[in-house]
């Protein structure tokens, strides 16, 4: 089947055919959907787990580790194929837009092989995501969030509400005597919005909070106002919870409340054992005690699955509020397919001679830049180098296209335009950006909001707008370089 379309390609498209496009797009496709099943495969939780236990990831690092390596391989499979003709090169008779039309479909594939690992990541968070509808999770969230006020994940920190909001919290302050507990009404909750216990490698929903700070309010508020039902209710359903993922707990929500409901201090209450007792060789803590905590008693007789509900619901929460792939995190694929397609196109319509000198006057143009821009002290002055760097070189490339005095040193500047043009739009908005700096001298209130302050709080998108310059640039580009590729060598 795919002799057939590779032989009507050669008779009707050829430029399809030299690309090998099918064979590619088929490839490239079925590999992501592949790495997208093994992700959604791997992503399953296990609800017996919990963090107070050794429970390391040992596969993700190595099939991400062969989905690069397997990217590669599929690069350079591909280019020994394309790089054997060059119809541009043999002066093969081609249209205006026939230069971009091949760009466009070398960046097309280079796109779909740099999204391997995407793919595997985005099955994995699709996985943990699966298990509950989103009103379902969030109701579940709130939940455990606001049960972990009567264990030890409660902290004295309070990041939610105002130390002066006395209709909520009666005594906001860090007790001076550490030999006695703290009231529950001096905690808070641990929130998922908090930075306690996130993957590192993703960054926490701040928006997030707020629901944090609403569920805080909540729990304080039941206490204060005598709400002792929905205290009851509320473990209850926390207990429900754990008998939906076959966790068992061996207290009911009434005797769990009469631990930790003691008006109208709540300094007496006792902490439930997080988990089921250990067995005799497992050598790990079944809670974590602070210096603030170690005179609570612990009740050993009883336990309650929060710490593994708390583990994998955490993992729930960040694959649906910070999962891996979202529009900042693909602007990175982007990118590196966009840097891929421009060195391949770059060295098919020049030469490795050119290329390659191009790619090391730029290496040692980043050192020097550097240097000169330490010297002169200037937060600008780097990019404004760079800047005028890329329009001297566009301006002798131009130049020689336009003229009649031989190509000279063009193609190693076309090589310097195709890729110093990508970072046009992120060095004017440095630039922008740098210069702003002078309002944070005044106060907070009476610093203006600038179109620089929307560029750095909209980083993500200024990267997006220079991914459709790059689109529009190589248009043009590619007209020239047809015209460019006409012009003597001498």
């Amino acid at each position: 089947m795919f002799n057939k379309i590779q032989n009507h390609l050669l008779l009707r498209h050829p430029l399809l055919w030299n690309i090998k496009v099918v064979p590619m797009l088929a490839i490239t496709i079925a590999l992501n959907i592949l790495l997208f099943l093994v992700g959604f495969a791997k992503g399953g939780l296990d609800f017996n787990q919990s963090r107070y236990g050794y429970n390391f990831d040992n596969d993700s690092p190595v099939i991400i580790f062969f989905s690069v390596l397997l990217s590669v391989i599929v690069l350079i499979l591909w280019l020994v194929y394309y790089f054997r003709n060059n119809a541009f090169k043999s002066f093969y008779p081609k249209n205006n837009n026939a230069l971009y039309k091949e760009w466009l479909i070398i960046l097309v594939i280079c796109v779909l092989n740099c999204f391997y690992t995407a793919s595997y990541m985005w099955g994995l968070d699709v996985r943990k995501t699966a298990y509950l509808s989103d009103k379902e999770l969030q109701h579940r969230l709130d939940v455990i969030s606001m049960v972990s006020l009567f264990t030890d994940d409660a902290t004295l920190y309070d990041d939610y509400v105002d130390e002066n909001d006395t209709n909520v919290v009666v005594e906001n302050a860090i007790p001076q005597d550490k030999s006695q507990p703290a009231s529950l009404l001096q905690k808070n909750i641990d929130g998922f919005g908090s930075y306690r216990y996130g993957i590192m490698m993703r960054q926490r929903n701040v928006s997030y909070k707020n629901r944090d700070s609403v569920n805080n309010q909540r729990i304080k508020s039941w206490l204060i106002n005598g709400r002792r039902d929905s205290v009851v209710k509320l473990l209850n359903e926390f207990i429900k919870i754990g008998l939906d993922h076959n966790l068992k707990s061996n207290i009911s929500g009434e005797e769990w409340t009469n631990y930790v409901y003691n008006p109208p201090t709540f300094k007496k209450y006792k902490y439930i054992r997080f988990r089921q007792p250990p067995l005799p060789s497992e050598n790990y803590a079944v809670g974590v005690s602070t210096s603030y905590n170690q005179y609570i008693e612990t009740d050993l007789k009883h336990h309650v699955p929060y710490g593994e509900l708390r583990y994998n619901y955490e993992k729930m929460y960040e694959a649906k509020y910070t999962p891996f792939i979202d529009y900042k995190s693909v602007i990175l694929y982007l990118m590196a397919g966009f840097s891929f397609s421009l060195l391949i196109f770059s060295f098919r319509v020049t030469s490795g001679r050119s290329w390659l000198i191009a790619l090391v006057s730029i290496f040692v143009g980043l050192m020097l830049v550097g240097l000169f821009a330490i010297m002169f002290s200037s937060g600008t002055s780097y990019a404004v180098m760079w800047l005028m760097i890329t329009a001297g070189a566009a301006v002798y490339y131009f130049s020689v296209t336009t003229g009649k005095e031989g190509k000279g040193i063009s193609d190693i500047m076309l090589n310097c335009c195709i890729w110093l043009f990508t970072s046009v739009v992120p060095l004017i908005s440095m630039i922008i950006v740098t210069n702003s700096n002078q309002y944070y001298e005044l106060p907070a209130e009476k610093r203006p909001y600038t179109f620089a302050h929307w560029l750095d709080d909209h980083i993500p998108e200024m990267f997006y707008v220079n991914l459709l310059f790059i689109i529009v640039y190589m248009y043009f580009l590619t007209i020239s370089i047809k015209k460019w590729r006409g012009v003597a060598e001498a």
